[in-house]
């Protein structure tokens, strides 16, 4: 897979739709965001067509208004996204930064109501600490990268000095609020004095799907590609890094995104550019799939 066509299958499944199918099961034609709860619960997936959560073996959903979640970012204290209002929804297009306190259920408007959609957006689990790219003026920023360390309420730019390279993903640290790594089509990035001065941590590979481990603050997972998909876990203290081998060896895709539930670090799960989900009980030894190809798999 070349750099511009992963590139490109990045930014079209992001325009992409989802149809909505019957309570446990539905059919996604893309996956906008993906993340245990912070209890640990659930495994909630953001979508075009709303928010589904799988839970006990079963899918459900969608969740509140199906609105079309981008930039879908959990915290220990709540969700925070961005996007489109559902179709039936009186909510200005676009949404501008949002948050919910309950899973999902109702969302509460922070800012940019009406102006911004942050397709890129991350958050850290215990700080809080907003970043974002933002493609779109609005009446607080510019075009560029910022970040928010009160929760949206004001917001700094970063001049992200020495990143190479199309944005592809981005991973607020849970606990160091001005440290954020960032994925490209030119390898792996990591800032930490919140984006002003950035390092390169890996030149081989598009890193497409980042995730700072909840239970070692120092490792930190990286889904990309290589001349075949890859998963790996990198020690940012030592540099070493452990290759997870994935569930499936399709050339043509790529992990996307990943999730860790915070109450029990080895239960671990993907989803991949090609709506395909899995989850691990044990850290990624072995798998089991929840959705192939957009089709959710009620395994309960």
């Amino acid at each position: 897979m070349t750099r511009w066509i992963l590139v490109a299958l990045a930014t079209l499944l992001l325009l992409s739709a989802c149809s909505n199918g019957t309570p446990d099961t539905f059919q996604a034609k893309h996956i906008h965001g993906f993340a245990y709860t912070a209890e640990g619960e659930k495994l909630l997936t953001a979508t075009h067509d709303g928010l589904y959560a799988y839970h006990g073996g079963k899918w459900s959903g969608p969740i509140g208004e199906p609105h079309d979640l981008m930039g879908f970012s959990l915290t220990k204290k709540g969700i925070y996204s961005s996007g489109h209002p559902a179709p039936d929804s009186d909510k200005p297009n676009p949404l501008g930064l949002i948050k919910s306190t309950n899973e999902g259920e109702t969302w509460k408007t922070i800012d940019f109501e009406g102006q911004s959609d942050f397709h890129q957006m991350t958050a850290g689990f215990q700080t809080g600490t907003l970043y974002v790219m933002n493609e779109h003026l609005n009446d607080k920023m510019d075009r560029g990268f910022y970040v928010s360390f009160n929760g949206g309420e004001s917001w700094d730019s970063s001049s992200l000095n020495g990143v190479q390279g199309n944005l592809l993903t981005l991973e607020a640290h849970p606990t160091r609020e001005k440290e954020v790594a960032l994925g490209t089509d030119f390898g792996l990035f990591v800032s930490r004095d919140a984006g002003e001065k950035v390092n390169k941590i890996d030149g081989g590979l598009q890193a497409t799907a980042l995730l700072f481990d909840r239970n070692q603050p120092d490792f930190l997972w990286v889904g990309g590609y290589t001349k075949q998909p890859i998963l790996v876990l990198y020690n940012m203290q030592t540099k070493q890094k452990k290759t997870v081998t994935l569930p499936f060896e399709d050339p043509e895709d790529a992990v996307q995104f990943i999730a860790q539930n915070p109450t029990n670090p080895k239960e671990i799960a993907i989803a991949t550019f090609k709506k395909n989900i899995y989850t691990s009980q044990d850290g990624g030894q072995t798998w089991k799939s929840i959705m192939k190809d957009g089709e959710s798999i009620p395994t309960g």
